[in-house]
């Protein structure tokens, strides 16, 4: 399905979530007012339906409010990992209705109900059609999703695979197209694996530093260590956080380009001295970081860069290599 298609249905699951939204605070907000004049204009679906009961009709505005931010939230941030839980949220409620409505066509004139009926089947199908949209692509065997060419140990398979893989492997399709090789080496360590995946979750979510910043780091760590599958993985990471093409470019030969700031240099600089073997981060290097950044982002920082080396000190142990994710930029490993 194309994007335009998918961004069409995501403002249409938006407008659903909103409409949901307006009628949940009008029930809770004046319940008998609800229950006596929704949907307006001299029509009158729920009092035609049975007798008023405050207590439900706060309860369904309660419902139709959650479910409604639930959409919203998830549509207007689809990376936030909300969407598909939300859509199977909003089908658990508007499926059912829709079959009541449709069991109790009679209980409504004929006008209204077309009306009501058309309204409920757009609820269904515009989640829906997001959901089937959204679906985890290549749900094949991970080893025939990735090139395996020299790698020294193939993934666990998914039906082999415990609870916490087979989430990794959905996630891992569902955000990058394919399993990622790097995931091989802990698929078959699961205690390794909780592990790698916790320190991966504390880094994507942690918020002192700018993103752009970490990959940067991280990439020209990858680049001196070598590894073939972080240089080309980061380096599409750094295209997704706003990285000019010169900057991924001439990552390399930062020190010659004019394509870098004062602090970027300073975090490459740091970078390539926490990754050298000895670790030699001068004082004067350090007083300089420490007037741009706090101590916590510091600690964000240091964790990015040092955590990349594990990274790439793994994948090179187990010859995990490039997927094809970005045009790997020149990154000759670095002499210590």
């Amino acid at each position: 399905m194309s994007d335009r298609l998918t961004d069409f249905l995501r403002m249409n699951v938006i407008v659903v979530g909103l409409a949901n939204v307006g009628v949940g605070l009008w029930a809770l907000i004046s319940p008998h007012g609800w229950y006596r004049t929704f949907p307006g204009l001299g029509h009158h679906w729920i009092s035609a339906l049975g007798p008023y009961d405050e207590h439900l009709a706060r309860d369904a505005g309660s419902g139709l409010l959650a479910v409604g931010v639930l959409l919203v939230w998830a549509a207007v941030a689809p990376n936030a990992g909300l969407l598909r839980p939300a859509l199977v949220a909003s089908l658990l409620f508007s499926v059912p209705h829709l079959a009541y409505h449709v069991a109790s066509a009679d209980d409504l004139p004929a006008a209204d109900n077309v009306v009501n009926l058309v309204l409920l089947v757009l609820a269904v199908a515009f989640p829906a059609a997001l959901l089937w949209a959204s679906r985890p692509r290549g749900e094949g065997s991970p080893r025939a999703a990735m090139d395996a060419n020299g790698m020294r140990v193939q993934p666990v398979s998914p039906r082999d695979a415990g609870p916490l893989l087979r989430l990794v492997y959905r996630y891992s399709r569902r955000h990058y197209g394919t399993v990622l090789g790097a995931f091989a080496p802990t698929s078959h360590h699961p205690g390794v694996l909780r592990g790698t995946v916790a320190m991966e979750l504390a880094l994507q979510r942690g918020r002192e530093v700018d993103w752009r910043l970490k990959e940067l780091a991280a990439t020209r760590a990858a680049s001196m260590v070598g590894c073939e599958f972080c240089i080309d993985f980061g380096s599409a990471l750094l295209e997704h956080a706003g990285a000019p093409p010169e900057q991924i470019a001439e990552l390399p030969r930062w020190r010659e380009s004019d394509a870098f700031s004062e602090v970027d240099r300073l975090v490459l600089e740091y970078a390539e001295a926490l990754t050298r073997t000895p670790v030699d981060v001068p004082d004067e290097l350090y007083a300089q970081l420490a007037e741009h950044f706090s101590t916590a982002q510091l600690v964000e920082l240091t964790a990015a860069i040092a955590f990349e080396n594990n990274r790439a000190r793994m994948n090179n142990a187990f010859r995990i290599g490039s997927q094809g994710f970005a045009a790997r930029p020149e990154a000759p490993v670095a002499t210590f």
